[in-house]
This record gives structure tokens, sequence and C-alpha cells, in this order.
């Protein structure tokens, strides 16, 4: 039920050591196709790189090669793209775009005017357009370095006490945290 991304190289890794998560992984995106229409698996940059600090060139075959991976494994175009580190700049976002990418997922702090009740914004320029969402960050510190994981409960009952649309309109609670949140900052 979580939307989540993979790099190529942990990809590699699960093939030789861990092939029953990567097949977890696979079935849990296809299940979420079933489920609401739409994968939860983002597509990455093939390398962990810090985007912005790439030439357009270089980030143009990061996205790429990224994206010929997702296909090769999921057997779908990625709608989303994260970035890692949520570093990011405007030709990033415009190379995103430029490649078919629908959204990215950014921090807070990268955002202004945020849409409320945790709803997607759009960044545009020169023509093109992409959803961007922002990440609750202080939900998402309690979880990588906070106790929200040590009580589900009372996690549930914080995130569920986020303030509902008065508009009729959907509410979203975002959160990101990285993968070592889960081994390396909590058992």
């Amino acid at each position: 039920w979580c939307s989540l991304d993979v790099g190529p190289t942990l990809f590699r890794w699960f093939d030789d050591h861990a092939p029953a998560v990567r097949e977890a992984i696979f079935a849990a995106d296809r299940e979420s196709i079933a489920r609401v229409g739409a994968g939860n698996a983002l597509a990455m940059p093939y390398h962990h790189v810090i985007m912005p600090l790439l030439s357009r060139r270089d980030k143009l075959t990061e996205i790429r090669w990224g994206v010929q991976d997702f296909r090769r494994r999921f057997g779908r175009e990625p709608e989303g793209m994260w970035l890692p580190e949520t570093a990011v700049d405007d030709e990033t976002l415009a190379a995103l775009a430029d490649e078919g990418i629908r959204f990215t997922v950014l921090a807070p702090e990268q955002v202004t005017g945020t849409p409320p009740f945790g709803r997607p914004g759009r960044w545009r320029a020169g023509g093109r357009e992409l959803a961007v969402f922002a990440y609750d960050g202080a939900a998402a510190h309690h979880v990588a370095f906070g106790h929200a994981l040590d009580d589900a409960s009372q996690w549930e009952a914080g995130l569920l006490a986020s303030p509902l649309a008065t508009d009729g309109g959907p509410t979203i609670v975002s959160l990101a945290t990285d993968g070592e949140t889960f081994g390396h900052h909590h058992r």
C-alpha cells in the first residue's frame, strides 16, 4: 500500500540474494494497479546521483537508463520518479517532464505555495508540466529519527489526526523515508 522506489543496484542484489523480496515488490505493484489503477512503484535515476550537479546530457542519461530498467523489471511505463535525496533544480524537472515522467516527490522546504491537505502542486515551465508531491516533513522525520515506528497504533492515530479536507476533495498524508530507516536507524 506504500509507494516505493528501488534502485537498479539494489535490484541486482535482490536478483542474486533475495529473489522473494524482489517478487514481493513486483506483486505489490501489480496489486496496486488492480486496486487503484496505478502501480505504487516509482522509477529513479539509474545511479544514486545528485541530479542538479549533472550536465543536462547526464541528467537525461540517468533518467533514461532508470526508466529503461524500470520498464524491464515492472513491465510498464513509470508514472513517477524519485530523485535521490530529493535533490532537484528546474533543469532536472524539465528533463523529467521531457522524458514523460508525470510526477515526483520533494521535501516540503523545496516547494512554495503548497496546496492544502497534502495534495500535489504543479511545476510548470516552457510548456512543460509535472505534478509535485511535497511530503509531510514532520511525519517523515518522526518515522526516520523519532519513535513513530515504536507503536503502530499511536502512529496511525497521529496520521489520522491530520486535518481533513473541507472542500470535499481528498486529503493526502504523505511522508518519505530512506530504506536505511529500517535496519539502520531502527531495528
